[in-house]
């Protein structure tokens, strides 16, 4: 992953950023791997533990170990990494291991919970679902309201 991270960062470097989730229904149903995994951060602090820039990494966490590991060929610019995050443990979870957290599926009313529980100095991508139209009851029916 870390590899592919970096391609991308050098292919359009400051203008990339690594967005990471874990959708409970994919990780659970589809992969088979328990939805308190995701949470323990172990898979994220891979990533963030140096590999973006270079360092050699040998690390058991909770999940998985790394022996070894050294990215070839390291980009210039280190991008931003996003945790995909709802919930308060996730939301926490982006506040001390990644840059920011991307938001999802939140009224407008939720996303300054969720910003209290990133914390302060932290980005915040949303997801923000738009029907463009003055007809409002189309746009609720099409929206499923």
């Amino acid at each position: 992953m870390a590899q592919s991270v970096a391609a991308l960062a050098e292919a359009a470097p400051g203008r990339f950023a690594f967005g990471l989730g874990f959708l409970g229904v994919i990780v659970e149903q589809w992969n088979g791997i328990p939805s308190s995994i995701p949470t323990s951060g172990s898979r994220h602090a891979a990533v963030r533990a140096g590999s973006l820039v270079g360092e050699k990494i040998t690390e058991t966490y909770d999940t998985f170990s790394v022996r070894g590991f050294r990215l070839a060929r390291p980009p210039e610019q280190t991008p931003p990494i996003y945790l995909g995050a709802l919930r308060a443990g996730m939301l926490k979870l982006a506040g001390r291991e990644a840059d920011g957290a991307i938001l999802n599926w939140l009224s407008a009313d939720d996303v300054t919970t969720a910003i209290n529980e990133v914390g302060p100095g932290k980005e915040i991508v949303a997801r923000i679902f738009v029907i463009p139209s003055e007809d409002t009851a189309t746009a609720r029916a099409v929206a499923g309201e």
